[in-house]
């Protein structure tokens, strides 16, 4: 027989009465490596364009205060706003004993205030309030961003 010359399939193994384990556990070692090997902070490629620049609006820096303290408000528990000072992060009661610290050592003591959408107002004005207490100088700049209005915070 021309087409068969080699008879091939006589000789094939048979297949297994029971099933192959090792075809789950290499599946399972596939997965965990994956897993541990895997890193979120991975960027994946973009597109570069060529002569893209951003817009900038001149002497947009002109007259701002050079700030001496900058903190970041996040919205917290039931105890209020979380700020985060370059010592850590701290309540509104020890933020006021940081910032009476702060305004001692500094001439014209400036704070800057990165505030989360979500912090509540009456937080805001709190910790505003607590640092012209203290003898600061409040900078806080608004930016506005391109938002979907249809999202609300």
């Amino acid at each position: 027989m021309l087409s068969r010359p080699l008879d091939l399939a006589s000789r094939l193994r048979p297949a297994p009465r029971n099933f192959d384990h090792v075809f789950l556990i290499n599946l399972g070692l596939i997965a965990l490596f994956f897993k541990v090997f895997d890193s979120p902070y991975v960027l994946a490629p973009v597109l570069e364009v060529g002569g893209f620049e951003l817009p900038a609006v001149a002497n947009a820096g002109v007259g701002a205060p050079r700030p001496t303290l900058s903190i970041t408000v996040t919205p917290g528990g039931a105890g209020g706003a979380f700020i985060m000072v370059d010592s850590g992060v701290h309540n509104l009661a020890q933020f006021k004993v940081r910032l009476k610290e702060h305004a001692r050592t500094e001439k014209t003591p400036v704070l800057l205030m990165l505030v989360d959408r979500r912090v509540p107002y009456g937080d805001w004005i709190d910790i505003r309030a607590a640092a012209e207490d203290a003898g600061f100088r409040v900078y806080s700049p608004v930016q506005t961003l391109a938002e979907d209005p249809a999202v609300k915070p």
